[in-house]
């Protein structure tokens, strides 16, 4: 009987001792974890001299402290994600740019971007960025992916504080990346969302990234030309002078050198000049063309009377579609007076359709004085 006793009581021993192993290994196995909470709990309510300390304690954990880390990215107060984002700051200076770890730990960031707080998603953007400054290493190719990932996220919100901090990290990221395609892609859609943003200064950011070869937003920025700040107006008109012509056209900038800023009356006609190549004739004619006053329209009739060196048609067309009656029925007398261009289709136009009646009727009896065209193209 003792004997049996004996035998159950070193069971029980032994199992007491397998149970405390296995909660030694447990509580060893989460000791980082445990760690990273207390950490971050000290962090968010440390003093500014104690703040450099709770940091490195909880960078020192490495990966098992990215969970607790990122909790604290889903708070509301910036205070807290600040704090989060100095141990994302150490990280990535641990963590180069061409080092693996660099690649998961913005991964990780992206995963959990659409969990974050607005202050949350503008500092790991801002963490980010600082991967592609210019003296660090050069990006490994997984972690320009996982930050065009950031990219692309951060235009899907509607946040301008979030959409200037992916502005930011898209034009670095540009700047270092040499299979730019996803970022590309992702900058694109960024600056189409950023076009529209309340603050004028995320425009005219949306717009100086806009001008990156390939990015292809150049149309998208020239309704920026009507916007109400006028330093956006500049930026925008800066932006596209010297684009294609098939994509903004010289006519489409005319209308700017009535601008009611004169650093963006300037600024067109430089462009005009110097990016369009205009000749003083066509400068001034356009210059005409699209003044205010009525009276200084007309004198677009003058210039092509005096032979000015331009093609005539194209501006009696413009003209054509002037706002005001009395413009267009000069044009349709000049038009009817051509005898080495053909502009009897735009008179057809204008007879059958024009908002004046007037109009209307001269257009008609003037198609009929019409001498046939000299063989020109229209």
């Amino acid at each position: 009987m003792s004997s049996q006793k004996s035998v159950r009581k070193q069971i029980v021993v032994g199992l007491f001792a397998v149970a405390l192993v296995g909660g030694a290994v447990a509580l060893f196995m989460e000791r980082t974890p445990l760690l990273a909470w207390f950490y971050m709990h000290s962090l968010s309510r440390a003093a500014e001299q104690d703040r450099t300390l709770w940091v490195d304690r909880t960078a020192g954990l490495g990966e098992g402290a990215e969970p607790a880390v990122f909790a604290c990215l889903r708070q509301t107060d910036e205070g807290a994600c600040r704090n989060a984002g100095a141990v994302l700051e150490r990280w990535t200076v641990q963590y180069g740019p061409d080092d693996a770890r660099a690649a998961a730990l913005a991964d990780h960031m992206g995963k959990g971007f659409g969990a974050d707080s607005l202050a949350g998603r503008q500092v790991v953007l801002e963490m980010a960025a600082l991967w592609f400054a210019p003296t660090t290493a050069k990006p490994s190719d997984a972690l320009a992916s996982a930050c065009a990932r950031l990219v692309a996220a951060a235009a899907k919100g509607a946040e301008p504080s979030v959409h200037a901090a992916g502005l930011n990290l898209c034009s670095l990221a540009l700047d270092r990346t040499d299979d730019a395609k996803e970022m590309l892609d992702a900058g694109r859609d960024l600056v189409l969302v950023t076009l529209r943003d309340e603050p004028a200064a995320n425009r005219v950011r949306a717009t100086l990234l806009a001008v990156r070869p390939g990015m292809d937003d150049l149309e998208e920025v020239a309704v920026l030309l009507k916007d109400p700040v006028p330093e956006v107006r500049r930026a925008a008109l800066l932006a596209v002078g010297p684009a294609d012509e098939k994509v903004v056209s010289a006519k489409s900038l005319l209308p700017v050198l009535h601008d009611e800023d004169l650093e963006v009356r300037r600024a067109c006609e430089d462009v005009l000049r110097l990016d369009r190549h205009l000749s003083p004739q066509s400068y001034q004619i356009g210059w005409c063309l699209y003044h205010p006053d009525p009276a200084q329209r007309l004198n677009v009739l003058d210039h092509l009377r005096r032979g000015a060196g331009v093609e005539p048609g194209v501006w009696l067309r413009e003209l054509s579609h002037d706002k005001s009656p009395a413009v267009r029925l000069a044009a349709v007398r000049v038009m009817s007076q051509q005898d080495r261009i053909d502009l009897s289709d735009r008179l057809e136009q204008m007879a059958a359709d024009d908002p004046s009646p007037t109009v209307s009727q001269m257009a008609r009896l003037y198609q009929k004085w019409t001498k046939p065209a000299a063989g020109v193209q229209r």
